[in-house]
C-alpha cells in the first residue's frame, strides 16, 4: 500500500485509541472508558443500593437505549454514589490506565462534594482547588482526543464566587431545573395558556 493510500485509510477511520492495558485499538469516535459491561453491573449495583431519603435515587435503566436524560439531581446522585460503587470495585484493585481513571474521576467528585457543602471554610476551598486542578490536569493527560470544554474551566474559578456569596445553595440551579421538569411534564398538547392556574398551584406547592 502506497503512503497516500494509507493516509487517506487513516483519515477515514480516525486516530485511534492507544493500547489500554493491552486491549484492542479503537476509533476514538466507538471508544468508551465506560462501555456497556460496566453499565450493566451499574444497573444491577442500583438495585441493591440504599439511597438516603433526600436524594433522588439514580434511574435503574441508566445507560440503556430506551432512557432519557438525566435531571441535574439524578448526575448528582449517579455521580457520587452509583458510579463509585461499581468502579472502585471493578477498577480500584486493576492498576493501570483503569487506575488512573479511577483516581481521577476521585477528584472530580471530591471537588463536587466540597463545592457544594452546606457550610464553606478557606480549608475546604484549598481542597476544593488541589482535587479539582489534579482533575482537570489528569483529564488533559488521560484524554489528548478532548479538550478542555468552558465549564470545565470555569470551575477553577469557583472558590472566589464561593468566597464572595457563599455555600452553592444560595445561588445554585436546582429549583429553576425542578421547575422546568414539572413544566416539561405537563400534557398541554400545545395549548398555551389553558394550564396557567395549574401550573402556578404547583409552583406554589414547590415553593412551600
Amino acid at each position: 500500500m502506497s503512503d497516500a493510500a494509507t493516509t487517506d485509510a487513516e483519515s477515514e477511520t480516525g486516530d485511534l485509541e492507544a493500547d489500554i492495558d493491552g486491549e484492542i485499538l479503537l476509533p476514538l469516535a466507538t471508544f468508551a472508558i465506560i462501555g456497556n459491561d460496566i453499565m450493566e453491573v451499574v444497573r444491577d449495583d442500583i438495585t441493591r443500593t440504599t439511597f438516603p431519603s433526600w436524594m433522588k435515587r439514580t434511574p435503574k435503566r441508566i445507560g440503556s437505549i430506551s432512557f432519557g436524560k438525566l435531571s441535574s439531581e439524578e448526575w448528582k446522585s449517579t455521580l457520587l454514589v452509583s458510579l463509585p460503587i461499581t468502579l472502585t470495585r471493578r477498577w480500584g484493585l486493576e492498576g493501570g490506565k483503569r487506575a488512573q481513571y479511577l483516581e481521577n474521576m476521585v477528584h472530580l467528585l471530591l471537588a463536587i462534594r466540597l463545592a457544594n457543602r452546606r457550610l464553606i471554610t478557606d480549608h475546604a476551598l484549598d481542597l476544593y482547588e488541589r482535587h479539582y486542578r489534579a482533575f482537570v490536569e489528569g483529564f488533559v493527560v488521560l484524554y489528548p482526543w478532548e479538550r478542555v470544554r468552558p465549564y470545565q474551566h470555569v470551575g477553577l474559578h469557583l472558590p472566589p464566587e464561593l468566597r464572595l456569596w457563599g455555600p452553592g445553595d444560595n445561588c445554585n440551579a436546582n429549583p429553576p431545573e425542578l421547575y422546568n421538569e414539572m413544566l416539561q411534564n405537563i400534557k398541554s398538547n400545545n395549548r398555551f395558556g389553558k394550564f396557567y392556574w395549574r401550573a402556578r398551584f404547583w409552583l406554589a406547592l414547590i415553593m412551600l
